[in-house]
C-alpha cells in the first residue's frame, strides 16, 4: 500500500503480517545454513555424536596408546566382540583358563553398573562382587595389597602375620585389596548402595588419572567419597599386566584397555553347581549362549593383548 506523508513524500507502508513472515523466512533459511555447515563439518573431521557408550570415553585414560596403534592388526571377532560389548554397558563372561581357577566371572564396565546389574550378579554369579582394578590407579590412589599390609602390621597384631596368604593353590600372590562403601550409602550391601559404589568409584578413578591431580589430592578425593571397611572389595590387577599374574582380574582390565575405557571393571564368579562348586565350563558356555553374552577363555584375550601391547 503506497501512502503519503504530510511532507508530500509517498512511500511504501508493509503490512505487519508481512515482517513476521520475511522473519520466519530468514529463522529458517539461517537454521538451514547452520545445520548444512555443522554436517559438513562433522563429515570433514569424522566428528561421531556423543552416545552414552561415546560418553564414557571422554575420561582420562591411565593407559599410554599402544605400540601397535599406528599399524594395521587384527584382534579375533570374538575378542572384538566382547570389546563392543563392554562399551554398550553389557557382561560379557570370562573363563580364566583350565589348570587354574577353572572358573568363569561375569564382568562389565564399572562405569555402565546399575543395581539392577548388581542384582544380575548376585543371582546369576553368586560369588563375590568385586571391583577389579588396574595397578596405575591403585598405586596413584595408595591402595595397599591386603597381604603386603598384613605383613607391614604383623609386628604390632602378630596375628596379621599368621594369615597371610602364602599358600594359594592356583596363583603366587592375591591381589585383594581394601574394601569400601561410597559415603553416600546406608548399609553399603542393597544393590542400590553398591550400584552407587561402583559406579562412583569408577568415576573418581577416570578424575584421579589425569596428569594434573597429585596422589595426595587423589588420595583426599578417595577419602571424601568413600569410607572403609566396606561391602567392595578391590582387586589391583598385577604391574605389569598379564605378565606375572594372568587372573580375572588382569584379564578384565586388559580389556577395558583395547576398549579405551576407565580400567575398572566389576564381576562376580558363577557358583551354583548342586555338589557346591562353581559352575564348570560347559555351563557358563551355556548360560553364556543362552543370554546373549560374548564367552571368551583367558587365552584368547591374552593373545589380544600381545598383539595390542607389543
Amino acid at each position: 500500500n503506497f501512502k503519503e506523508r504530510n511532507d508530500g513524500i509517498v512511500f511504501l507502508q508493509i503490512p505487519t503480517s508481512y515482517h513476521s513472515l520475511s522473519f520466519y523466512l530468514f529463522l529458517y533459511y539461517f537454521l538451514l545454513s547452520l545445520s548444512i555447515f555443522i554436517s559438513l563439518i562433522s563429515m570433514i573431521f569424522n566428528v561421531k555424536p556423543l552416545r552414552r557408550e561415546n560418553i564414557k570415553l571422554l575420561r582420562w585414560n591411565p593407559l599410554p596408546m599402544s605400540n601397535n596403534s599406528v599399524r594395521d592388526f587384527t584382534l579375533s571377532p570374538m575378542v572384538e566382540k566382547a570389546i563392543e560389548e563392554l562399551r554398550h554397558g553389557k557382561f560379557v563372561c570370562i573363563y580364566d583358563a583350565d589348570g587354574r581357577e577353572e572358573e568363569t566371572d561375569l564382568v562389565m564396565s564399572a562405569d555402565f553398573t546399575t543395581w539392577k546389574d548388581v542384582r544380575q550378579m548376585r543371582l546369576d554369579g553368586g560369588g563375590l562382587i568385586f571391583l577389579m582394578v588396574h595397578s596405575r590407579i591403585s598405586e596413584k590412589l595408595g591402595l595397599p595389597f591386603l597381604a603386603d599390609l598384613y605383613y607391614k602390621e604383623g609386628g604390632r597384631w602378630p596375628v596379621l602375620k599368621e594369615l597371610i596368604p602364602n599358600d594359594i593353590p592356583y596363583d603366587a600372590k592375591s591381589s585383594f585389596s581394601i574394601t569400601l562403601n561410597h559415603r553416600k550409602t546406608f548399609t553399603g550391601v542393597t544393590d542400590i548402595d553398591r550400584a552407587l559404589t561402583i559406579t562412583e568409584f569408577s568415576r573418581t578413578a577416570g578424575e584421579i588419572m589425569h596428569p594434573e591431580i597429585t596422589e595426595i589430592k587423589a588420595q583426599r578425593l578417595l577419602g571424601s567419597r568413600f569410607r572403609a571397611p566396606g561391602h567392595i572389595p578391590i582387586c589391583s590387577s598385577s604391574k605389569e599386566v598379564l605378565q606375572s599374574r594372568k587372573g580375572h582380574t588382569e584379564l578384565s582390565v586388559a580389556l577395558l584397555s583395547m576398549a579405551g575405557m576407565t580400567q575398572v571393571a566389576i564381576g562376580s564368579e558363577m557358583m551354583g553347581n548342586e555338589d557346591g562348586n562353581a559352575l564348570s565350563r560347559k555351563q557358563t558356555e551355556k548360560y553364556a549362549k543362552k543370554n546373549g553374552l560374548v564367552f571368551l577363555e583367558g587365552n584368547d584375550i591374552i593373545k589380544a593383548w600381545n598383539k595390542w601391547s607389543g
